[in-house]
């Protein structure tokens, strides 16, 4: 946020950003103000809130509870995965196999 509040006390023409920000065929309508074109800025660089967590779900059993249940799943993970579910070390082993096998049980 810092840096958008700089680039506004600098004058910097918000359009320009914006069009670096986005794929290049994207149109940018030429009847959005300044002040719309830095809220629009001010909303694709900011992180977007925390999602509430399950109450029911803090431990990997209630994930697994989960897993057995569901229908349809999908699974997106970053780096730091495997300490935060509480998996030390998951070196050479696919994370999806493990799951599954630990599904199986």
């Amino acid at each position: 946020m810092a840096w958008v509040y700089r680039q506004m006390s600098r004058g910097s023409d918000p359009r320009a950003i914006l069009r670096a920000l986005v794929p290049q065929d994207a149109e940018i309508p030429g009847e959005l103000d300044n002040l719309t074109l830095w809220k629009i800025i001010i909303s694709l660089i900011s992180e977007p809130p925390r999602r509430k967590r399950l109450p029911d779900v803090s431990r990997l059993d209630d994930v697994l509870r989960l897993l057995k249940h569901s229908q349809n799943i999908l699974v997106l993970t970053g780096a730091g995965v495997c300490i935060s579910i509480s998996i030390y070390t998951l070196a050479g082993i696919n994370l999806l196999t493990y799951l599954l096998k630990l599904l199986s049980q």
